[in-house]
Order: C-alpha cells, then sequence, then structure tokens
C-alpha cells in the first residue's frame, strides 16, 4: 500500500530533516478497522524492519486499550518493541469533566468496555 504523500512530509516539517529522514512507515489495508487487526498486521513489518520502539497516536480515550493491545501482541510475536501511546483531542470526547455530556460518558462506557476485553 502506498504511503499517503501527506504523511512523507510531516516529520520533517515538525521535527526537521534530520529526523525525518529516519522515519519509516509500515501500512495495512484499508479494511483494517480495529487497534486488535492494526497490531496483527503491522508486526511483520515491525520485525521486518528491527524497530526495537514504536510512536502511536491515537485519539485521546483509546490510548490506553491501544497501549495494552500492541504490548500483547507484539510481546506474542515474539518482540521486544517498547511502545509510546500519545492520545490526541477528539471532539467526541474530552477526559476531564465526561460524566454530565452524554456523547462523552456513552464514548466512556464503550471505551471502558473495550480495556477490559482487550485486557483479559
Amino acid at each position: 500500500m502506498e504511503i499517503p504523500p501527506v504523511a512523507r512530509p510531516f516529520p520533517e516539517k515538525k521535527n526537521g530533516t534530520d529526523l525525518a529522514g529516519r522515519v519509516d512507515f509500515c501500512t495495512t489495508e484499508p479494511d483494517v478497522i480495529s487497534p486488535q487487526q492494526e497490531a496483527q498486521a503491522l508486526s511483520s513489518c515491525i520485525q521486518e524492519h528491527g524497530w526495537k520502539s514504536l510512536a502511536l497516536l491515537t485519539s485521546n480515550y483509546q490510548s490506553r486499550r491501544v497501549e495494552t493491545v500492541w504490548r500483547k501482541t507484539l510481546s506474542n510475536a515474539g518482540g521486544t518493541v517498547s511502545v509510546a501511546v500519545e492520545g490526541l483531542p477528539q471532539p467526541d470526547y474530552q477526559p476531564r469533566g465526561w460524566w454530565p455530556q452524554r456523547v462523552y460518558a456513552e464514548t466512556w462506557l464503550r471505551e471502558s468496555a473495550k480495556l477490559v476485553q482487550a485486557s483479559l
């Protein structure tokens, strides 16, 4: 799968050409729709590159589950890869004051159930 053209210049723009020259990408097919599928689909690419650390960006409400899933998947694949996850702000969830907002509460409840499932 081809890397979207917008992805290549991003590291250079944010961190300069030296760091951008050390950035590489793995991609998945468009039908990959969950963190579990994504981690499984990309684990072989990660092993082929011999990467020892990953930085993952995800929505703020998924960050804990994404980290759990990726660590478990990569560990089961036999690798020792350090995983850092950063949660980015999302319009459908705010971590502070989520309980009085119905849409935020629904997101919290749905994500909490998914986190329990991923942890088992």
